[in-house]
């Protein structure tokens, strides 16, 4: 990854901070299998068949074969996409913060049989043309 901009560079202490073993404040964080998701929206699986039937609008011929979820935190957003969308090939999702990303990786590992087709990688959203140039 490139080098971080000064507000990246800001954004990703938070997190890391929010996310990490030391938490916020340097309270104690909890660990992955004691707690879920922090989910800041709503519960994935509620937002599930708006955001599923949204995808059927926008792709008539059938399912998106890569998405791209932005800030993606520790939500199970990812995962439970990966597990709904018939015929997707890659589903990517980013955060800043890799203790966030590790929380992720570490709760779909133990839910799903195989996650070839979903990754958790650390990026910066405001600077996504050296991952995913354009054509």
């Amino acid at each position: 990854m490139s080098p971080l901009g000064d507000q990246a560079q800001r954004a990703e202490r938070f997190w890391e901070d929010f996310y990490g073993s030391t938490g916020v404040n340097g309270e104690p964080a909890s660990d992955v299998q004691s707690e879920g998701a922090r989910e800041w929206i709503s519960d994935p699986s509620e937002l599930l068949p708006s955001l599923l039937h949204a995808l059927e609008l926008c792709f008539v011929t059938g399912n998106p074969k890569r998405v791209l979820e932005l800030g993606c935190g520790d939500s199970a957003l990812a995962e439970l996409l990966y597990r709904s969308l018939d015929g997707v090939e890659q589903i990517t999702a980013i955060d800043i913060s890799e203790a966030a990303l590790q929380r992720a990786r570490a709760r779909a590992e133990s839910s799903l049989a195989a996650t070839a087709g979903l990754s958790y990688r650390r990026m910066d959203a405001t600077n996504l043309q050296e991952h995913f140039p354009l054509g």
